[in-house]
């Protein structure tokens, strides 16, 4: 039996030391395309239910009084950075998450699925990545 799962982690400051973790179902069907190259693919199923669940694990933070500066879109989500963004920003239609501004939104550097298949993670960070850096710093906008 396999599906999609969505990994949700919390990483404080500049530490890469991941401080929790969370695996959220968001589709029950097709784990035969999470893991292919080149950053593995979303089913629909799960770009549907995928930003609404990012979007409760960043308001559940509150509770801790902990807010999220940058979300950091990983193995399936590499290329919809913009849906998962926008989505934040909307808020859920069904009232599960409150809209988030200010949030920097960006793509993992390398997935599992890319370098299993022999891409090397790049040198350089992306803009965006750096933005998260300095939001995590407390120097974003």
């Amino acid at each position: 039996q396999g599906g999609q799962c969505l990994m949700l982690t919390l990483v404080y400051g500049l530490s890469d030391e991941v401080q929790c973790m969370d695996f959220q179902m968001v589709d029950n069907r097709n784990a035969d395309i999470c893991d292919r190259p080149p950053n593995g693919h979303a089913s629909p199923k799960a770009l549907e239910h995928a930003p609404i669940r990012i979007g409760v694990f960043i308001e559940e933070l509150a509770d801790y009084g902990l807010a999220a500066v940058a979300v950091m879109c990983g193995q399936g989500l590499t290329e919809h950075v913009a849906l998962v963004e926008r989505q934040l920003k909307q808020g859920c239609p069904q009232g599960m998450h409150p809209p988030f501004e200010g949030l920097v939104v960006y793509a993992a550097a390398s997935t599992a699925a890319s370098e299993d298949s022999g891409v090397a993670p790049p040198l350089l960070s992306s803009p965006a990545a750096m933005a998260a850096t300095m939001a995590r710093l407390g120097l974003g906008p």
